[in-house]
């Protein structure tokens, strides 16, 4: 299955924004929110997180050539260099090669993979919008974290991209759009976003603990393999914890509640 592209384009009406809002992986995007954030490290956080929902989340780096990946991998050790992360924490992120992620990401982004754990929030979250957590909220696709997030779309006048039609509540998409607020400078919008739609990364990255234990002792994977899946395991954990430490720091700079 080839990896979506991840590119989607509205009007960013709601946000501040007068021209076309387009969302695009690029290492280039820090350029674009300069000025946003007094502190200048807080500024490489969207090439980041645009590089992490394209290259891992949307499966990008699948198909990315090795130099793509290393300008990816630089946005990455950027930030968390920039945010004060010590040469251990950074490390997961300098061990891991483009087939280390290949292998993890068939083993864990791919529906139907027996240790697949895909970033979608309606699949780890019970909590519906009126604030309570019952069984009516099941933990399935198109649940009401998906439902929100087709309304937040749908308010920003932004199209979701046609792999993601039934998942519009995937990690990537969601990614995306908060970048689309910081981006904007909209700052407000940004803290609302990630308390309704980003607080379910930490119990994410509790399975993907779970399922790099189950990988390291797959039969069905050669050595190689699980070594890789393992490495790439290491890197995606480093990711979501990168992505909760930039959200909190540039939400504490703009003096928004985290």
């Amino acid at each position: 299955m080839d990896a979506p592209k991840m590119q989607f384009m509205g009007t960013g009406e709601g946000i501040g924004m007068g021209e076309t809002a387009v969302l695009k992986a690029t290492t280039d995007a820090c350029d674009a929110c300069e000025g946003v954030h007094d502190d200048e490290s807080l500024a490489y956080g969207p090439a980041a997180l645009h590089a992490l929902a394209d290259g891992l989340f949307a499966r990008g780096w699948m198909d990315a050539s090795a130099a793509a990946f290393e300008d990816d991998r630089a946005a990455i050790v950027r930030l968390a260099r920039g945010i004060g992360w010590n040469e251990d924490s950074i490390e997961p992120f300098e061990t891991a090669a483009l087939g280390d992620m290949q292998a993890f990401i068939r083993e864990s982004f791919v529906a139907g993979m027996p240790h697949a754990v895909l970033p979608i929030e309606s699949l780890y979250t019970m909590r519906g919008y009126d604030g309570e957590t019952s069984a009516k909220n099941l933990r399935t696709y198109l649940n009401e974290p998906a439902r929100h997030m087709s309304v937040v779309l749908s308010d920003l006048a932004v199209e979701t991209p046609e792999a993601f039609k039934s998942m519009p509540d995937h990690l990537t998409i969601e990614l995306e759009v908060f970048c689309l607020f910081v981006e904007a400078g909209n700052a407000s919008a940004a803290a609302r976003f990630a308390a309704d739609h980003l607080s379910w990364i930490a119990g994410y990255r509790a399975r993907l603990l779970g399922v790099r234990a189950a990988t390291g002792i797959d039969r069905r994977l050669s050595d190689q393999a699980r070594e890789s899946c393992a490495t790439g395991a290491a890197f995606a954990d480093a990711a979501l914890s990168l992505i909760e430490a930039y959200l909190e720091a540039s939400l504490a700079e703009a003096g928004m509640p985290s």
